[in-house]
C-alpha cells in the first residue's frame, strides 16, 4: 500500500517515467562525455534505462584478462564504498566485468549528478 501512495505521491506511472528518464538522461549525458567508459549495450533500443550496465573502455583495460578485468572493476567499487558514494553497483558474476548504476525512480537525479565525479575518480584511482 505504502509504494502505491508513493507512486502516486511523484505523479503515477508519468511520475515514475519522466524520474527513470530524467536519472537515464544524466548518467548518458556523462557517458556521451566520458572517454573511460561506455555503454554495454550499444544502441538505446537494447539498452535499460533502469540498471543500466558501463564498462571500460582503455586499451588497457580491454586488453586484461577476465579475471583481471573483475579484479580492476572489484576494486573500483571498493573505492565508492569506503567513501560512502555507491554500493552494489559491481556488475553480475555471470555477466562480461562492468559496473550497474541503478537510475529507477527510487533515485534522485541529484544522486546520480554527485555519483558521477565520483566515478571518475574512482576510475582514476585504478587506472581505468
Amino acid at each position: 500500500a505504502y509504494s502505491l501512495e508513493w507512486v502516486e505521491s511523484i505523479g503515477g506511472i508519468p511520475g515514475v517515467i519522466q524520474k527513470v528518464d530524467q536519472n537515464y538522461q544524466i548518467l548518458k549525458s556523462w557517458v556521451e562525455t566520458s572517454s573511460w567508459i561506455r555503454f554495454l549495450a550499444p544502441t538505446e533500443e537494447i539498452r535499460s534505462k533502469l540498471a543500466v550496465t558501463l564498462v571500460p573502455q582503455s586499451h588497457q583495460f580491454l586488453e586484461m584478462s577476465s579475471q583481471e578485468k573483475w579484479a580492476k572493476i572489484t576494486q573500483f567499487c571498493e573505492i565508492l564504498a569506503t567513501e560512502r558514494v555507491a554500493y552494489d553497483i559491481k556488475g553480475h558474476a555471470q555477466a562480461i566485468p562492468c559496473i550497474r548504476i541503478w537510475c529507477g525512480p527510487t533515485v534522485e537525479a541529484c544522486d546520480i549528478a554527485n555519483l558521477l565525479p565520483w566515478l571518475d575518480y574512482a576510475a582514476e584511482k585504478v587506472g581505468l
